[in-house]
């Protein structure tokens, strides 16, 4: 298998989309709330979204489905989510480490109102991610490696904050880490939205379930 196949599919303007993604995290800024805690900002992930033309849409009013099966992305009362509705998230991420391991909290609001969402941890040797997923040496649940601990429900108002702790040690699906993410070479905190309303424990899911709507890259100080 693949370390690709979770985010695979690259749609032709995907590619330049990538390419701008990766800029942002090499010229994104972050900066220290305090000496031990890193603030990162959120970018959105263009790899799982595609309309009905199957290209990456353009315009705020368009509908969006899955690239992975064209399956559409349905919000939980009902409506087909647009573009505009998909892209309006916004939050930051904290990242810290601590003797039990790296703790992990996403504050994120514009969210899909009371969709399903989870959150997971993807890690790049040097030199990183690079518009492909070459280099991509890790993949898994944030916090607990079974994915107890990664999921949250956003309000009616498309709010959620989500705490969780990553031990060192293997991740869930491929790879490990050390006990301080602050010290892997590059770490997106990538959250995803389930289109069946349901969480899968260590793994996202089956392809057409779940899309990524938002992510949080850093480098780190290997």
């Amino acid at each position: 298998m693949k370390k690709t196949i979770f985010f695979a599919k690259h749609i032709p303007a995907n590619i330049f989309l990538a390419t701008l993604y990766m800029f942002v995290i090499f010229f994104l800024t972050s900066c220290k709330k305090d000496p031990h805690t890193l603030i990162v900002a959120l970018t959105h992930p263009p790899f799982h979204i595609e309309n009905a033309k199957l290209q990456f849409p353009t315009e705020q009013s368009e509908l969006l489905w899955n690239n992975r099966g064209h399956i559409p992305i349905m919000a939980p009362d009902g409506h087909q989510v647009t573009f505009g509705e998909f892209n309006k998230v916004s939050g930051y991420a904290e990242v810290s480490c601590h003797p039990q391991g790296t703790k992990i909290t996403v504050h994120v609001k514009d969210l899909i109102p009371n969709g399903t969402y989870s959150i997971w941890l993807l890690t790049f040797k040097d030199p990183g991610f690079d518009g492909t997923f070459v280099n991509q040496i890790g993949f898994g649940a944030a916090g607990l490696a079974d994915g107890s601990t990664n999921v949250v429900k956003a309000s009616s108002h498309g709010t959620a904050e989500i705490t969780t702790i990553t031990p060192g040690g293997p991740l869930s699906i491929f790879g490990s880490v050390g006990d301080c993410l602050l010290s892997e070479f590059e770490v997106h905190i990538a959250a995803a939205f389930h289109l069946d309303d349901l969480s899968h424990g260590a793994v996202p899911g089956p392809p057409g379930t779940w899309v990524a709507q938002a992510a949080f890259p850093f480098k780190g100080n290997p």
